[in-house]
């Protein structure tokens, strides 16, 4: 018999319904045409469906006790109260990061692993119409991170040959123009890109760059001398270019405003500290012009809404009975017209939507600052050279709790299971033949699997 040791698949279900808000989960109960043992799931993506309402994808991959079995795309197609119309499973066995659509007859579903890009296309009802190879048509391995549709093709934000770059091609992956390359990426080449005044838009880790219609640079704003990392970068409904980021020795984030006109940028500190997840953050506009952090920060909100000038209006967290994760896609989080937001994740019985008010309210959260997180930790030394102690409690005693190490980039570089609810765990900090534990900031994050909420801090490891 099938076992499911990750999650409890039910059938899809509502878990709060109120008005125009809810919470609903979908099922992956037979995908997989094999016999398994336990199963790993993910929310990635949430758009706008053709025809109305939403199409929510998620990644399943399934295992015995030793092998790999079988993996698979999962599409629902939702109606506007969240019902499901159908659901589809896609062909590739990695997942899509991208969706993106025409609005009229076609899905466009992009895969990008290690610089080989791929994109297959489906019907409105997820049928499928054909594949096309990136590298095969046009020669060059681009790294996707993000996509705009167009009326006459797509633009990507790309990561190629070590730089950040935009480049268009047609329906079918044929290159019609490529943008300038950028110095800096640091990382991952651009990772978020929006349309702006006939131009574009893209955020990198240590960049933001104002492009034309054909990519070509007309102004930068290189954070890496701060050094600010970025995240995302919007433009709003009044013509105002906003991004987000932090700090990289302080690990404190800012708000960014940007002034073409002038060339100019105002930095707006906002009382979040960094907290290293595994999941696209996003910055969205809000209701009467509000921005909203999304992001699994570290006392489990996931939601936090600020004016633009950095004072905190309200946080909104969903945990324990919502999410244990959220997607990983591209486009894992949108608004409509009236500002409701919607983002996907996965619960505890399935891949889960969440559609809130204008506010991050569901039904009942009507406290404007999130409850304190039921998990509290300390550390010494900090800084700590070779050795530091980490300190946990959580209040309940069903906690089972885990202990997670990164780096600044958000790479994990440490995790081991806590014993009990409450006490001390000590970690080597010597550093050892692949640089781990160099000095520089880390951050630790401990998580407690049975509720999902988690605490994070940072430290700093000297020579």
């Amino acid at each position: 018999m099938k076992r499911l040791l990750l999650v409890a698949l039910l059938v899809s279900s509502a878990y709060l319904l109120m008005g125009s808000t809810w919470i609903r989960s979908y099922s992956i109960e037979g995908v997989c045409p094999y016999e398994y043992n336990y199963l790993s799931i993910k929310a990635y993506n949430v758009i706008p469906a053709i025809g109305g309402g939403y199409l929510v994808q998620g990644f399943v991959e399934y295992f015995d006790y030793e092998f790999w079995v079988w993996a698979a795309n999962v599409f629902w197609k939702v109606d506007e109260n969240g019902e499901v119309i159908w659901r589809r499973s896609g062909l590739r066995w990695e997942p899509y990061n991208i969706i993106i659509s025409n609005g009229v007859d076609r899905y466009y579903c992009i895969a990008s692993i290690s610089g080989y890009s791929w994109m297959e296309i489906y019907d409105n009802q997820m049928n499928y119409i054909g594949s096309y190879d990136f590298e095969l048509i046009n020669g060059i391995y681009p790294s996707i991170n993000d996509a705009v549709i167009t009326d006459d093709g797509i633009v990507f934000a790309v990561q190629l040959y070590g730089e950040a770059v935009i480049l268009k091609t047609d329906f079918e992956l044929n290159l019609e123009w490529l943008g300038d390359s950028t110095t800096n990426h640091i990382v991952s080449g651009f990772t978020k890109l929006n349309r702006f005044n006939g131009g574009w838009i893209g955020a990198s880790t240590g960049l933001i760059a104002f492009m034309d219609a054909v990519g070509d640079t007309i102004w930068t704003y290189d954070g890496n001398s701060e050094p600010y990392y970025f995240q995302d970068c919007i433009l709003t409904h009044d013509n105002q270019v906003f991004g987000i980021g932090f700090h990289g020795v302080t690990g404190d984030y800012y708000l960014f405003g940007f002034d073409l006109t002038n060339q100019s940028v105002t930095t707006i500190p906002i009382d979040y500290n960094l907290y290293i997840g595994l999941y696209p953050p996003a910055l969205i506009e809000g209701a009467d012009g509000k921005l909203v952090f999304y992001d699994l920060g570290p006392n489990s909100e996931i939601l936090r809404a600020y004016s633009r000038s950095g004072e905190r209006l309200w946080s909104r967290y969903f945990s324990p009975t919502v999410c244990s994760s959220l997607g990983y896609g591209a486009s894992n989080i949108l608004t409509t017209d009236d500002y409701e937001i919607l983002f996907c994740a996965v619960g505890y019985d399935g891949i889960t939507l969440v559609k809130t008010d204008s506010n991050g309210i569901v039904v009942s959260n009507e406290d404007p600052i999130l409850t304190p997180s039921a998990i509290s930790s300390s550390h010494y030394p900090n800084p700590a050279s070779d050795q530091i102690t980490i300190d946990y409690k959580a209040e309940s005693r069903e906690s089972i709790l885990t202990l997670e190490v990164f780096n600044i980039r958000g790479q994990m570089l440490y995790s081991c299971p806590l014993t009990g609810s409450e006490g001390s765990h000590q970690l080597s900090l010597l550093q050892d033949t692949d640089s781990r534990w160099a000095p520089g900031v880390y951050m630790y994050r401990v998580k407690d699997e049975h509720s999902g909420t988690s605490i994070s801090k940072k430290f700093i490891k000297t020579r």
